[in-house]
Parts: C-alpha cells; sequence; structure tokens
C-alpha cells in the first residue's frame, strides 16, 4: 500500500517529489532493490525513476544513498522490467557529473553493461546500455580507456546505423577522440569494424552528417600505411573525389587534406589515387581563391609526384606543368618549396618528363632560385637540377647554356655546407657527363 499510494505522490508537481526526498525516502528503497521479491523490486525502481526523471540535480542523492552497486546488480536479472529500469537509472546518472559516472564504474556495471549490449533482443535495452557507455567513455580520456578495456569498442560501430539521429552523434564524437589519438586507439576503430558504417554515412544527404564522418575518417588516415590502406579499400577516394567539388568548404577542405594524407602513402597506394581521377580534381583546385585549398592541393600532388613514372606522367598529363613552374616563384617561400619539390620529382623520371620541364621555363625559373637567400629553396633547386642532370647530352647542354654553371660555382663558396657540396655534386655531373 505504502508502494502505490508513493506512486501516486510522484505522479504530482516537482515540490512534493523534492518533499519525499528530503523526508528520506531514498535510503529506505535501496534495501528493496533486491530481486528476492520481484514486486517490491519493481515498485522501488519505478519509485527511484520517477524522483529523477526529468532532471540531473537529483542524481547525487541516488548515488549518496549507495544505490548503484545494487542497480549494476539488477542489470544482470532475468526479469526484463526490473533490467530494463535499473538500466534506465544508470542511463540518467551517467548523464551527470564526473563523480556520478564514476559511481557507475566502480560498481562493476561496465562488464553488465556490455553483456547487454551483447545477448539483449530487445532494442530499447541495446539502445539505453549504449547510450550510459557512452555517456561515461564521452568524459575523459581515463574513463574512455575504462570502456575499452571492457570490450565496448566493438558493439558501437552497429550503433553508426541508428535512427536515433542523438545515438548516432555520440558514437561519432566518440570515434572522433579515438581517432585523435594513437595508432593504437585508431586501430581500434578499425577493429571494430567501423569503417564501412563510417563511409556509408559519407552517402547521407545531411552535409553535417557527411562532415563529422569524414573527419574521423581524415583522422585515421594520419596513422600508419595498413591504417590508410583500410580507408581506400572501403572505398574513400570516390567520396574524396565528389567532396573536393563540394560548394561546403569544410568538406572540400577535409576532402583535400585527407587526400594529401593518403598520397604520404606506398606506391600502390598514390596508384590507387591516380586511378580514381583525383588529379585533375586536384588541378582545378589549385585556381581555388581559398588559400586552404590551394595549399592542400599542392600538398597532395607533391606526395603522389613521389611515386613512380606512371603517377608522374597523370600529374603532366593534367596540364599543370606550366602553373606548378609559376608556383616556384621565389617571392613566395611557402608556396615556392612545395611546388620545386613537385617539379624535382617529375625531373627524377624519364627524359621524356625532363624535356617537358625544360621546354616549360624550369631552367630560367631555377637560375633565380639558386641566388634565393632561403636554403631550403636552395637546396632543393640544386637537387631539382642533379635530377635533370641524369637526362642526355642535349639536355646537359641546355643546363649549360641556361647560365646555370656560373651560379653553381659561386655557391661552392657558400658558408652552407650542404649547399656547397650539393653544387658541387651537380658541377661534377654537368662537366664528367659523356
Amino acid at each position: 500500500m505504502a508502494f502505490k499510494a508513493l506512486s501516486r505522490i510522484l505522479g504530482g508537481k516537482k515540490l512534493q517529489k523534492n518533499a519525499i526526498i528530503e523526508a528520506g525516502i531514498i535510503p529506505i528503497l535501496i534495501p528493496f532493490l533486491n530481486p528476492t521479491n520481484l514486486d517490491k523490486c519493481k515498485m522501488a525502481l519505478q519509485i527511484l525513476f520517477n524522483l529523477i526523471q526529468g532532471t540531473l540535480l537529483r542524481n547525487h542523492e541516488i548515488v549518496r544513498a549507495g544505490a548503484i552497486p545494487y542497480l549494476a546488480k539488477l542489470l544482470k536479472s532475468e526479469n526484463e522490467n526490473i533490467c530494463k529500469l535499473a538500466l534506465n537509472i544508470l542511463e540518467q546518472i551517467s548523464c551527470g557529473t564526473s563523480a556520478e559516472k564514476q559511481s557507475i564504474i566502480s560498481a562493476y556495471a561496465l562488464g553488465a553493461l556490455i553483456h547487454l549490449l551483447e545477448t539483449s533482443t530487445e532494442n530499447d535495452i541495446k539502445k539505453a546500455a549504449a547510450n550510459t557507455l557512452l555517456n561515461i567513455a564521452l568524459e575523459t580520456p581515463s574513463k574512455r580507456e575504462a570502456i575499452i578495456q571492457i570490450g565496448g569498442m566493438p558493439h558501437f560501430s552497429k550503433f553508426l546505423n541508428s535512427t536515433d539521429q542523438k545515438l548516432r552523434e555520440k558514437v561519432i564524437s566518440l570515434f572522433t577522440f579515438m581517432a585523435s589519438g594513437t595508432k593504437e586507439q585508431k586501430e581500434l576503430i578499425i577493429q571494430a569494424n567501423a569503417i564501412p558504417s563510417l563511409i556509408n554515412l559519407l552517402s547521407s544527404t545531411d552535409s553535417n552528417t557527411n562532415v563529422v564522418a569524414l573527419k574521423v575518417l581524415s583522422n585515421i588516415a594520419e596513422g600508419n600505411i595498413s591504417q590508410k590502406e583500410a580507408l581506400i579499400k572501403a572505398g574513400i577516394i570516390p567520396f574524396l573525389c565528389k567532396f573536393m567539388d563540394s560548394k561546403n568548404s569544410n568538406l572540400s577542405e577535409i576532402s583535400t587534406k585527407t587526400i594529401a594524407i593518403l598520397a604520404n602513402g606506398t606506391n600502390e597506394q598514390w596508384q590507387s589515387l591516380v586511378a580514381g581521377s583525383i588529379i585533375p580534381t586536384l588541378t582545378n583546385l589549385l585556381y581555388s581563391t581559398d588559400k586552404n585549398l590551394r595549399v592542400a592541393a599542392k600538398e597532395a600532388i607533391k606526395n603522389i609526384s613521389f611515386g613512380s613514372n606512371e603517377q608522374k606522367e597523370a600529374i603532366i598529363a593534367a596540364g599543370i606543368i606550366p602553373l606548378l613552374i609559376d608556383f616556384m616563384d621565389p617571392l613566395i617561400p611557402e608556396i615556392a618549396e612545395s611546388s620545386i619539390i613537385t617539379v624535382s620529382n617529375i625531373a627524377a623520371g624519364t627524359k621524356k618528363h625532363k624535356q617537358i620541364l625544360i621546354d616549360a621555363g624550369v631552367l630560367q625559373i631555377a637560375l633565380k632560385l639558386l641566388e634565393s637567400p632561403n636554403p631550403k629553396i636552395c637546396k632543393e633547386t640544386i637537387k631539382l637540377l642533379s635530377n635533370l642532370c641524369n637526362g642526355t647530352k642535349e639536355q646537359i647542354q641546355l643546363i649549360r647554356d641556361a647560365g646555370i654553371v656560373s651560379t653553381l660555382q659561386k655557391l661552392l663558396k657558400c658558408s652552407n655546407f650542404d649547399i656547397s657540396k650539393s653544387a658541387n655534386s651537380v658541377l661534377v655531373k654537368i662537366f664528367n657527363f659523356k
């Protein structure tokens, strides 16, 4: 009778609930959180849930009364209603303070929550368990580590396809933290089989969903070679190519940066990018009015230029050699250095590649760059000339005719040892060529 009377009162106003709490009802209810009497246990749980429902301010009363260990044990109850009520209270507690979240961990409830994710056939229970774990994991690195250690990661990827937007956003937030962490944390996301679901979110018509999913994938791309490969195999390249042309500046910039990161991989990964028709899109971005996009596009092209002759050929075929040579302007050092490296890499290709660069005027701009006060630009230019000197007799003669020899001879007296040594090596190539 007392339980029923309390239930009726709790259907009333906030002041009535506060009065009941102040009267000390919560400690009195704790002993009834015992599955030996299912009816009383269920009623006690319902009263506790009604007391805290709609506000986080009463959470501490539940924690202070020592209810959390009892609730944790009830998660293992074979009675679905009791399990669900206990879970709903813990879910509410997990939305509270750091100490309240910690009380759930300290009560060894994480294992039971994982068990519910693994075994429950009821969607509401799975969602509530996932929400509770996510609320805890999203607070601090140490709490995330507790969830990782108990084996929570593999279960979260299933909710990336959830129709519950808030739950989906929490999972993405967790993966965002993880992907920004160590290579080991990135690997946990891959091992959780989350990559296909994250890439699937790139098909969403909601641009915000595209952006948050792409951020996670971009952070994973910064990992090791195998982690880059996981993204490529999962089919990320067509989406990156599509988003680089997006009117959404965030999507365009993140996609271009991700391409640049993936291009810092293996020869096979470079070829995947080339085969995905990335080069023409990157070429268009070199003309963008957005400086960040131009810089990211140049970085991607530079990284691809380290690849095979076939990949160098793809860059040449895009018709950007004249533009790259323009970007070698020594008046803009931060742009010049990246462009010189790209052109130098192409010069390391075939004799045909060398001739294309010479015909485009690379020797004239190189002559100016050798006089740059910037040592990095000077070094990269000497490397470019060294690569060109591996060409034909006619190409060597063109280098001589450009007046480069006398400038290199002046650099022999340079106080920078690396520069003088590199200049000497190029002169040896020129004079010893047969």
